[in-house]
């Protein structure tokens, strides 16, 4: 070991930094010189003092012995695009809203637990208002509103496969 610590830190004397800047001018790797310096100098506390005493970066130099070989990949075909595993079915023409009895409808205040909450008109104009009729057990719209809420997903067609037959009248929750 041919430099020492001073109280367990590196001490950086006058030789030390001539020995790391001769053998780092002479080629020697970063790990070599710190096996050379001894006193258990990492590769990192090298590099880190190279860095400090502004030596000249390594120009790492590319294998010359072993010449890389590139690989070839054969193209890609072109596949013919799949057909569609499912085509969607065309959505139904939107129902109008049969207009509520002036006596049913209510104002946003006016609504209770038991009123159907089903929205109609433009909000924020005077004719905005509330279905306001009974509202289905267990919903917030009377019975017409809750099957234009609460519609089972669109069956989707699939090629080769029947969709189920799904008919709101004979779902538990819509039999009155």
């Amino acid at each position: 070991m041919l430099f020492g610590y001073n109280d367990g830190k590196f001490d950086w004397t006058e030789a030390a930094v001539e020995t790391l800047t001769r053998l780092w001018a002479e080629g020697y790797s970063a790990s070599m010189i710190a096996a050379r310096m001894g006193g258990g100098l990492s590769r990192s506390a090298i590099i880190g003092k190279a860095h400090r005493l502004r030596l000249p970066r390594r120009i790492s130099k590319p294998n010359v012995d072993t010449p890389r070989v590139r690989k070839f990949r054969k193209p890609r075909e072109i596949k013919e695009p799949r057909p569609a595993r499912f085509v969607p079915e065309p959505l139904p023409a939107p129902v109008e809203d049969a207009p509520a009895p002036i006596g049913q409808r209510k104002t946003l205040l006016e609504l209770r637990a038991h009123h159907c909450r089903w929205p109609i008109g433009e909000p924020g104009t005077s004719e905005f208002h509330f279905c306001g009729a009974d509202a289905h057990a267990g919903f917030s719209y009377c019975l017409g509103h809750a099957k234009r809420a609460y519609q089972p997903p669109q069956a989707r067609s699939r090629v080769g496969v029947k969709p189920l037959p799904l008919n709101m009248a004979q779902h538990k929750r819509f039999v009155a």
